[in-house]
């Protein structure tokens, strides 16, 4: 029963500091400058004002059925951020000119269900907002 309470003492903290990361970084992301000219942090403001919930109430739907998703997801992006950036690389497939970064040694341990989440999104954006999202 105490480490029941203490898990879930343990939860609710590590809510709140993610909540408060998340927002703190919205709010420096939305002032700052472009990375790169020609592109906006608002530009799905205008062109899917819809986008920002619909990732939320999938992503909620997702972590309620299982929490360590999130862990997938994030090491799915520190995998895919940590050599030269953050390009989404690490979620194309392989051609013939060459194999993908899925293949890779280093990424061949990340969760399938990881990238499965990022292709129901993808499609779900798509159905909803039309090919304005990649």
């Amino acid at each position: 029963m105490i480490t029941e309470t203490m898990g879930s003492s343990n939860l609710c903290v590590l809510s709140v500091i993610v909540a408060m990361t998340v927002a703190s970084s919205e709010a420096k992301t939305k002032s700052a400058a472009p990375v790169v000219k020609g592109l906006s942090y608002t530009f799905y403001d205008s062109t899917c004002p819809k986008l920002e919930a619909i990732i939320r109430n999938h992503l909620s739907h997702v972590f309620k059925k299982d929490i360590t998703q999130a862990a997938g997801l994030l090491r799915l992006h520190f995998h895919d951020c940590f050599v030269q950036g953050c390009d989404g690389s690490v979620l194309l497939d392989g051609s013939a000119s060459g194999p993908s970064e899925k293949n890779a040694p280093p990424n061949l341990t990340l969760r399938p269900e990881a990238f499965k989440i990022i292709n129901d999104l993808q499609a779900l954006v798509h159905r909803q907002c039309g090919q304005v999202v990649s």
